[in-house]
Parts: structure tokens; sequence; C-alpha cells
């Protein structure tokens, strides 16, 4: 027990020895006591140095690293709208109604001349045997294809130009309505089709937005 001190004493000199060398006298008493100190042993003593290493100073702690500020991703756009169709206005050579095709270019065909107004003749005469060759009440059978041809009709063209986009959009609109109705009601195996066509259809309405 005699010893448990003086290794305390060093063991604290070895905790608090700053950076640089730190020397240690052993004395030795005469009693046979042994003490550990920082200063000369007393006259008499049996004395020994001790010097200690030095202690490389420790290093602090390096602070965590920071982790980077990483903004929110921006929540995804949304995909753009599905174009609109291309629709046209058309209005028939033979009577000038009007009526809505995907085609602004129609194809040409034969009209009675008649109905063109491009000569007057009499309705007997126009629809009759040798004229026209369209049945009217009263009137004989159609003459032969090329006695037509030859006689009274003419290629004509309807005329057609593009549709406002506003009728475009309430046109778009019309189908989208009817398509629902028909997905309220159809069969399980008809669904898919039809669900299709209306995300197609709604993509259209939000170009009209």
């Amino acid at each position: 027990m005699r010893h448990v001190m003086p290794l305390l004493f060093l063991l604290s000199l070895l905790v608090a020895a700053p950076v640089a060398a730190t020397t240690v006298y052993r004395c030795v008493g005469a009693s046979g006591v042994i003490s550990f100190q920082d200063q000369p042993c007393a006259a008499g003593q049996q004395a020994r140095t001790i010097v200690l290493p030095d202690r490389a100073p420790s290093a602090p702690v390096p602070p965590p690293p920071s982790m980077p500020s990483v903004a929110p991703a921006p929540p995804p756009a949304a995909p753009p709208p599905a174009p609109l169709p291309q629709l046209y206005a058309c209005y028939r050579a033979t009577d000038g109604k009007r009526y809505v095709s995907s085609d602004g270019n129609p194809p040409s065909y034969l009209a009675p001349i008649g109905v063109l107004g491009a000569i007057s003749m009499p309705l007997a005469r126009t629809y009759g045997p040798g004229g026209a060759g369209i049945s009217a009440p009263g009137v004989g059978p159609k003459p032969h294809v090329a006695s037509r041809i030859a006689g009274y009709y003419t290629s004509v063209q309807d005329r057609c130009e593009p549709l406002p986009r506003a009728e475009i959009c309430q046109r778009v609109q019309q189908q989208y309505d009817a398509v629902e109705h028909k997905l309220r009601n159809a069969f399980q195996d008809a669904k898919p089709a039809l669900e299709a066509e209306e995300s197609h259809l709604r993509s259209q309405l939000r170009g009209c937005q």
C-alpha cells in the first residue's frame, strides 16, 4: 500500500504533463518510503531522475463535414398538351351547305350543271332523258353514264377553310363528353380503349385553356 500514493502522483504528472519533456524525481526516504515529485529529492534521500518523453499535442477533432445543402427537387413538369386536330369548314359546291372535315382538300366529284346554275334548263329537260341523269317524279329512267358525263355533268370540288380554334375546342369537348358517357356504360373489356381515347381528348382540351 505504501507504493500506491507515489504511483498515483506519477500518474497525475503524466496526465498533467505539458507538451515539453517533464523530469520526475524518484526519492527513497530513510524508512524506505518511495515518492515521486517534480522537485529534486531532499538531502540524504536516494534519488533517481525519470525523464518523461514528450507527448504530442492532441489534434483537435475536426468538425463533421457539413452536408451540402440540397435544394428540393422541383415537381415533374406536366407533359405538354396534345395538339388539337386540324379541322376544316367545307362548303358543298352543289348547294353551299357547310360541313366539317379533317381534309382541307377534298376530292373532286361530278355534279349536274343545272344544279350549279351554269345554265338555266327546265326540270323536265335537266333531269329527263338525255339530261342530268337524276330521277325526278314523273321523269323516265336515267340515261347511260357516258351520256350524262358528256352532256350535263361537270367536275366540281368543295371549298374548305380552316375551322376557328374556338370551334375546334368545342367539338373536342363534345367528343370528350360522348366518350365519358360511353365509358360509364361500357363493359369491362371495352373500357381500356375508351379510357385511352378519353385521356387523349383530355390532353387536347388542356390546349384550349
